[in-house]
């Protein structure tokens, strides 16, 4: 069945051999994430299930299909959309089946395994791979070293292998660097806080105050929780807006070490779900902080196709594309920028500057001043810094 929806910008197509109770699954989940970012499914997204190879493919950026392999199964049409360069998810029901179930021409593809990954983890690839979600995926652990050591250890490893960019500051932050300042940057620049609530962790000033940062600025927080520590908390309802995942007895028995492969799988989940649901937050809440401009002589406007997007037009007619970046810039988000944009706007990085690190601040102080095809704009001065804009042409 192909349901086509011609005003759609993105599309998502569903190749292979899934079976129904899959496509469905993917289907809901997709609906639900989608919904974070304000758009629909079948609306603001075309949903192909086993659409023809050549199906009019509207943009390569904001288009990707999702092939489920099946021993002694092939498709050429899928080897035809790789030919033609459209992004595509390999899944395999396990690792060792990729060589049976993938066909060779995609093989080179990094491949999901359906057992180890679930649903969850195919419909974010889906969501990076069409551009509303980073495949940066940025994670920071906050723990009291003397109560969670050995689990802390294995999620580094077990996050790591799971394609998450782990921060865990035993093992990240470099000799001589000022802890302090590489912790706060860390936690600025990170999509998600784990917080391991050992009955302890409040009594940690660092584990506290990191938990308290990440309130603050909107952090996600998936707490994994200990036996008895709810018992420890004066005030419960400092984690009214965390979700949660509650380990037994049996999960931490010296016996049963590491973690239970199920506890893992479903603590990968949770993530899934938490970046993205920050992510759409804190574009938006980003976004937000260039309101003030709809009631000033600048024209602001959002865009309904691009969620992560808002258009100004100042003054002086200049107008601006403004992207807003969760954590540190670089110079590769100035140019995808750059290339996401078309003329007659001119391309602009918003981002929330306060917890940077000092250096990297000064690296793209300096990168705005030596890139003159787009603008960097801290969230916190961007009146200031568009105001000259609006007075003299670029």
């Amino acid at each position: 069945m192909v349901k086509n929806v011609c005003m759609a910008l993105y599309q998502i197509a569903v190749l292979g051999n899934p079976n129904n109770e899959q496509i469905s699954e993917l289907e809901i989940q997709t609906q639900k994430m989608l919904g974070y970012f304000g758009l629909a499914l079948h609306k603001d997204v075309e949903w192909l299930i086993q659409p023809p190879a050549d199906f009019v493919v509207k943009s390569k950026e904001h288009t990707t299909v999702v092939f489920y392999g099946a021993t002694g199964k092939t498709d050429s049409k899928i080897v035809l959309l790789h030919e033609q360069g459209i992004r595509i998810i390999p899944v395999a029901s396990t690792l060792k089946n990729v060589p049976h179930e993938i066909p060779e021409q995609i093989r080179t593809l990094n491949c999901l395994a359906y057992d180890q990954r679930g649903t969850t983890r195919i419909v974010t690839a889906l969501l990076e791979n069409i551009g509303l979600l980073p495949k940066k995926k940025r994670v920071f652990i906050s723990y009291r070293r003397d109560e969670a050591r050995e689990v802390v250890l294995q999620l580094f490893d077990s996050l790591s292998a799971n394609e998450f960019t782990v921060f865990l500051d035993t093992h990240t932050i470099p000799a001589a660097e000022d802890f302090q300042t590489a912790l706060w940057h860390n936690l600025h620049d990170t999509d998600v806080l784990i917080m391991l609530h050992t009955k302890g962790y409040f009594e940690s000033h660092f584990a506290k105050e990191e938990f308290q940062r990440a309130y603050d600025k909107a952090i996600p927080i998936l707490r994994i929780g200990w036996p008895g520590s709810m018992e420890s908390l004066q005030d419960a309802r400092i984690l009214d807006h965390v979700d949660s995942v509650e380990l037994l007895e049996d999960d931490l028995d010296t016996k049963c070490r590491p973690l239970p492969k199920a506890r893992i799988r479903e603590i990968c989940a949770k993530m899934e779900v938490l970046r993205c649901q920050g992510y759409a937050l804190r574009s938006k809440t980003l976004l937000n902080r260039l309101r003030p401009i709809e009631t000033s002589d600048w024209l602001f406007s959002s865009s309904a196709s691009f969620p992560s997007l808002a258009l100004i037009t100042l003054p002086n007619g200049v107008k601006l594309a403004v992207y807003p970046i969760i954590g540190a810039p670089s110079a590769i988000t100035l140019h995808e920028a750059a290339r996401a944009s078309a003329p007659p706007h001119i391309p602009a990085v918003l981002y929330d500057h306060i917890g940077l690190h000092p250096n990297l601040q000064e690296h793209l102080d300096w990168l705005d001043t030596e890139i003159s095809n787009v603008r960097l704009l801290k969230a916190n001065d961007v009146f200031v810094q568009l105001r000259p804009v609006g007075d003299l042409s670029l």
